[in-house]
């Protein structure tokens, strides 16, 4: 039984991040891959709360 994906804060800003990719014409596999990889990042912002509009390098 496949696992169902839990969306995070992240998710809302997917659809730009691969509009911005576009133009690089990145297979679907690598952007499958981006997207597990953000979620797995947006959980941890979620457990620091942290917000991703106040995301800076010095807490990433």
């Amino acid at each position: 039984m496949a696992k169902k994906i839990q969306p995070t804060c992240l998710d809302t800003y997917f659809s730009s991040f691969e509009e911005s990719l576009a133009s690089t014409h990145m297979q679907r596999r690598a952007l499958s891959n981006y997207r597990f990889q953000l979620r797995r990042f947006g959980r941890v912002l979620e457990a620091h709360g942290v917000e991703p509009t106040s995301l800076t390098l010095e807490i990433a």
